[in-house]
């Protein structure tokens, strides 16, 4: 019988374990990298077809839409045209792999909606590993001071505009800040039945055209309710460079900003010191009532 030391077996497993250790990661990155070119395909193509003008007819509780797909400014330009003189749009931004095909990710689509209008400007075209400002003249038309963008969960996509294009808008986040009488939770569809009363069941896919749409027209559409019914959006709510900052993105940023970030990222500083701030004085608080409530109990007989 062959004899093998203690430490020659212990050699052994230890060796064995490292070798199935990285088998499971050669195959959790092969899984990764499958699933990033599924992904960035389907975005190519659209997965309902090819890029153009197109109507999707009432679906999902929404009007009939009409919805222009593109990465071609030109035609992009001319449906902007459309929209002069507005003011209130919703916004839908979905990110897809970076050019490398792994994380972190990068806006890859903008959706933006005005009554039953819908641009999704599909920006993966564009997309380089030194980014780069919005072509033109998407870049222009929403950094006008005369337009905001709305909807819930904005602040992560408009930073990332920010820092991934050079892009800073006029947004407002319903997550952040809003109407107090907006009842959140459970996500853009879970609202929307809230209010529309309609039942959506499973969402739309977002990799469909159709879903992109409505995800876009829903944002708009929930803007549109609330100022019909409680009011016109407030000038506070719209959210601040230095909230842009905290959550921009660090890993990819335009190396020659034209927008300038030093008092955001002063202001921003000053903002988490005061959140700090206040969070021991919640703990202080809490560590005095303890203390009373202890003091309260050793003075019983």
């Amino acid at each position: 019988p062959v004899r093998v030391a203690v430490g020659q077996t212990s050699s052994l497993a230890s060796a064995r374990l490292a070798i199935d250790g990285m088998a499971r990661l050669v195959r959790l990155a092969l899984l990764s990298a499958l699933s990033v070119f599924v992904h960035a395909a389907r975005l190519q193509e659209s997965a309902d077809g090819p890029e153009g003008l197109r109507f999707i007819s009432s679906v999902y509780g929404v009007p009939r839409l009409e919805v222009l797909y593109t990465s071609n400014t030109t035609e992009a330009g001319d449906f902007l045209r459309r929209w002069s003189g507005v003011r209130i749009f919703g916004l839908f931004v979905m990110t897809v792999p970076d050019s490398r095909g792994f994380h972190p990710k990068r806006v890859g689509l903008l959706g933006i909606c005005h009554d039953a209008e819908v641009l999704l400007f599909n920006l993966k075209p564009f997309l380089r590993s030194e980014p780069r400002p919005l072509p033109a003249p998407l870049g222009a038309f929403m950094e006008s001071d005369d337009r905001t963008f709305y909807g819930l969960g904005l602040l992560d996509s408009v930073s990332r505009l920010a820092f991934e294009f050079d892009t800073v808008i006029r947004a407002v986040d319903f997550n952040v800040r809003g109407w107090r009488q907006m009842q959140l939770g459970g996500g853009l569809f879970a609202v929307a039945e809230r209010y529309f009363g309609t039942k959506f069941g499973t969402p739309p896919p977002v990799m469909h055209t159709s879903g992109l749409a409505v995800r876009a027209y829903l944002q708009y559409a929930l803007t549109e309710y609330f100022t019909s019914f409680v009011g016109e959006p407030k000038e506070e709510w719209v959210l601040s460079e230095a909230e842009m900052f905290g959550a921009g993105p660090v890993h990819v940023r335009v190396r020659t900003p034209s927008h300038e970030w030093d008092s955001a990222k002063e202001e921003w500083a000053r903002l988490e010191q005061n959140r700090s701030m206040e969070k021991m004085q919640q703990r202080l608080e809490t560590l005095r009532a303890y203390g009373n409530m202890f003091q309260k109990n050793r003075s019983l007989p």
